[in-house]
């Protein structure tokens, strides 16, 4: 049995997170060598919260701890650390902008806690910005690019189309992603069985109102039409569906007349195999 759509991206999205928060982590410990290992994030989150525990708690923890107390209290940090970037990744899953936010609260307590030290300097908040800036870069790089996000990002712009869910489950379903030579990127996710392709593409040069982007199939003395690309959304373009593919067939793109061609007038800005 699959597991649920919505269960597996949150799995996917705990995941991204945890990650983003070792880079954080390691990020965080890298600039506090720098400058000192006082300055540690971790630690100074540990010191904080020694500093709002009550005694009558402090001292249980040194009584079962003993020596050992410090280890313990790092690694509960680290535990509830990774719980937290967990709950970052699954709001990213669902939108970014909703795991950076949570970043923003990670990061105000890191920055809290190391501006608030007795021995304070301006200095000691780097390694909670340098923690907080290394997380939103890795949080934003692996939320978005995993060849089963593509697929489900294909799948999420025309969820109604029948023939984009039917190329997107079948068997054969394989997935192919490359680069623009005039800017941008493209997802194609094809099915030999059912002769049909799904086309996606993110940062594609604007055009001017007199041009247009051309999908062709390709193949041996034949160049046949295949699909206009619909005018992007969010700096996005698509997904559609192109059907008709023939054994050792080649895709194509390029820029034509507004209304398109029958013909290729430019040269190709894409080709890929099938």
């Amino acid at each position: 049995m699959r597991p649920h759509p919505d269960w597996a991206r949150a799995g996917r999205g705990a995941l991204a997170g945890v990650l983003a928060g070792a880079v954080a982590v390691g990020a965080g410990q890298l600039v506090a060598g720098l400058i000192s290992p006082g300055a540690s994030p971790v630690v100074a989150v540990g010191q904080l919260q020694i500093d709002f525990t009550p005694p009558a708690l402090k001292n249980f923890a040194i009584r079962a701890f003993g020596s050992h107390d410090k280890q313990i209290l790092v690694g509960g940090i680290l535990v509830v650390l990774a719980l937290f970037a967990a709950a970052l990744g699954v709001l990213a899953a669902r939108r970014l902008a909703y795991g950076l936010a949570g970043l923003g609260v990670f990061a105000a307590i890191g920055v809290t806690a190391a501006a608030t030290r007795p021995a304070a300097t301006p200095a000691g908040v780097l390694p909670a910005l340098a923690a907080a800036a290394a997380a939103a870069a890795a949080l934003a790089a692996v939320s978005g690019v995993t060849a089963r996000t593509a697929q489900h990002q294909l799948a999420a712009g025309q969820a109604g189309s029948r023939q984009v869910a039917a190329v997107l489950t079948a068997p054969d379903a394989t997935m192919i992603d490359a680069r623009v030579s005039t800017g941008g990127t493209v997802t194609v996710v094809m099915s030999r069985l059912d002769r049909a392709l799904v086309f996606a593409a993110a940062g594609l040069r604007p055009l001017p109102p007199s041009r247009c982007y051309q999908l062709w199939l390709l193949r041996p003395g034949t160049e046949q039409p295949a699909a206009m690309l619909p005018d992007p959304q969010h700096d996005r373009t698509g997904p559609l569906t192109v059907t008709g593919l023939a054994p050792a067939s080649l895709l194509g793109l390029t820029i034509e007349p507004a209304g398109g061609s029958r013909h290729p007038t430019t040269a190709m800005i894409l080709v890929l195999a099938l």
